[in-house]
């Protein structure tokens, strides 16, 4: 593809890593695949704008399926979603085709944030019936639900929580609408 004015801004960053990558060097397919998936966090973490297709394009054209990792792209996912890239966050959820998960309370420990509600990711924890910190582990491939578990606080742990969870939960898009409904009516 010849890059034109109308590729996106990430499409575009993609396309000179693609086509410049390890011309000073040896051809190293593992420097190629290192330098596209930085290149799209990159992207995500400087709040470019993500057309919808530029998941799909950095899959399809530039070879993603060997760079975006074993996930899937679900941590790219989780920093749009801490970024607050809503953008990117789109354009992923257009390629896997999942409409968003949205909770309340929802916390990032890694950046110590907190979002009345919010876009529900991997890592992130929120609000649900009467736990206050359950934290995502997964998503169904279908997107139909998410999994969450509850972790007991550990002193002894680098976050202060344990390793092990003590009860999890598979979550869809209706629970969620429900218990915000519920909490609404308490108060």
């Amino acid at each position: 593809m010849i890059m034109t004015k109308s590729a996106s801004p990430v499409c575009q960053l993609l396309r000179v890593v693609w086509d410049y990558c390890n011309t000073a060097t040896g051809h190293s397919r593992t420097r190629l695949d290192r330098s596209m998936y930085s290149a799209l966090t990159l992207a995500v973490k400087a709040g470019l704008p993500f057309g919808a297709a530029d998941f799909v394009a950095a899959v399809g054209e530039f070879g993603g399926g060997r760079w975006l990792g074993s996930d899937g792209g679900e941590r790219l996912y989780a920093v749009a979603v801490a970024e607050n890239n809503l953008s990117a966050a789109m354009a992923y959820e257009t390629w896997i085709e999942r409409p968003p998960f949205i909770g309340d309370g929802v916390f990032d420990r890694r950046s110590m944030k907190t979002r009345q509600r919010g876009r529900l990711a991997i890592g992130l924890s929120f609000l649900y019936g009467e736990y206050a910190d359950l934290k995502v582990t997964s998503f169904d491939v279908d997107g139909e639900y998410l999994t969450a578990c509850l972790y007991p606080p550990d002193a002894m742990t680098w976050d202060g929580y344990s390793r092990t969870s003590t009860r999890r939960f598979r979550i869809s898009r209706e629970d969620l609408i429900a218990d915000r409904k519920r909490r609404q009516k308490q108060f």
